[in-house]
């Protein structure tokens, strides 16, 4: 996964646009790239056909981002 990492974001239920909460979840997004966790992260590798190591480089970057207003009703279950 070289290159920028792309997250699709998939608000559901009634989301308003300029809601706190969603700011703060596309601030936490947005800023993932420059945490310590990220860091963890960029040890990760896979190796190619020339058998080199490949490592995650980032950045993060908010490719879309959409709101579902229940499309699959309130209550979502797991099965």
């Amino acid at each position: 996964m070289t290159g920028p990492i792309k997250i699709y974001q998939i608000y559901y239920g009634n989301w308003i646009k300029a809601d706190s909460s969603q700011k703060l979840f596309d601030y936490f997004i947005n800023h993932l790239d420059a945490s310590p966790w990220f860091n963890v992260v960029k040890e990760y590798y896979q190796i190619d056909v020339n058998n080199q190591k490949k490592y995650i480089t980032g950045p993060i970057l908010t490719s879309n981002t959409i709101t579902d207003y229940y499309s699959q009703g309130k209550n979502l279950t797991d099965f």
